[in-house]
């Protein structure tokens, strides 16, 4: 971007963006209208940059106007590309900070959900130049800061699917939340890359024994630990699977066992548990039901590959992934 470098211009240019468009910044952040009308921090990046102002004014001006909740998402921009300055010499809490603050809207409503608690610093570190790696070589990204990376999944394997030039949508990922996203028509599955194997609805139901649609209710009743989701007491994989495989959806399920129409060990006990928790079970199940409608392109052939982007070397080897770059290069040839 062409700017002048001087004080005036850039209060000036940040006064445009704080009264334009930090408004709906949190709800738009995540979609791309092309670059003439996406809203980000990119036109006051060189006076950043250069030092003409700096981070903390920028952030004083945006709350100055809007609240801390309605600025949440820009603050965090703002302040990460400060850590990006450096980002080759990132500190391990700067990530394990950022990743709590990309869950707050689902955290709110349970205090255990993905707190990632366990994950090695070392591991968290490493996400942005992951991220970083991937984005120079030529390939779509999405920052999810309202949203999860499984909701970007399904909504664009929705969008992908509704396109009539698309034959069929793998998700290149056994994530047993994206089993719902699996659909009838055959025309989205789940790959399971190590295993070399697709699952389509047939393939869903035999591995938890119920329909893609009704897998939120699956993950709702049983514990699902990679999620910080508890599940009901006494609720396992089994009896789960032969309960929504006849009804379906935990609401449809008879809160009275001698109302039930299938034959389940301990059903008395299991229906009591789900009487006393329905509405932890419901809560659970708002919480596994991904996004299916996030506008995150507006047209397919946005997620086609160009090949690796022209820093794409320099990055490979910087960290001493030259043999990566060297297969990426071959690939695009």
């Amino acid at each position: 971007m062409i700017f002048e470098a001087s004080r005036a211009k850039a209060l000036n240019q940040l006064n445009n963006f704080v009264e334009n468009n930090l408004g709906e910044y949190s709800k738009l952040r995540n979609f791309d209208f092309g670059p003439e009308k996406r809203s980000n921090i990119s036109c006051l990046s060189p006076y950043i940059t250069h030092g003409i102002i700096n981070e903390q004014e920028v952030i004083q001006k945006a709350l100055s106007k809007f609240s801390f909740s309605k600025n949440e998402k820009f603050i965090q921009e703002v302040l990460w590309r400060t850590y990006w300055k450096g980002w080759l010499e990132l500190r391990p809490n700067v990530w394990t900070d950022y990743l709590v603050e990309l869950n707050q809207i689902r955290n709110e409503l349970f205090d255990g959900y993905k707190t990632g608690e366990g994950t090695p610093p070392e591991i968290f570190s490493q996400f942005p130049l992951v991220e970083a790696l991937i984005e120079a070589a030529g390939f779509k990204t999405f920052p999810m800061v309202e949203f999860e990376a499984d909701d970007a999944l399904a909504s664009l394997a929705h969008i992908a699917r509704e396109d009539s030039s698309v034959s069929r949508v793998l998700i290149c990922s056994p994530d047993k939340d994206l089993a719902q996203c699996v659909t009838e028509d055959g025309r989205v599955a789940q790959f399971d890359r190590r295993q070399q194997l697709i699952y389509d609805v047939n393939g869903v139901k035999e591995k938890f024994g119920v329909k893609p649609d009704s897998i939120p209710d699956f993950l709702a009743l049983v514990v699902d630990s990679a999620d910080g989701i508890p599940g009901l007491p006494g609720w396992g994989a089994k009896s789960s699977s032969v309960l929504l495989a006849h009804y379906e959806k935990i609401e449809n399920i008879p809160l009275d066992s001698n109302d039930w129409d299938v034959s389940v060990r301990g059903a008395a006990k299991l229906a009591e548990t789900l009487s006393n928790n329905f509405d932890n079970a419901q809560l659970y199940k708002t919480l596994t039901i991904l996004r299916k409608d996030i506008p995150l392109i507006s047209n397919i052939s946005e997620l086609e590959w160009a090949g690796p982007k022209e820093h794409f070397e320099e990055l490979c080897s910087r960290l001493d992934a030259s043999k990566f770059a060297e297969r990426l290069k071959n690939i695009s040839a």
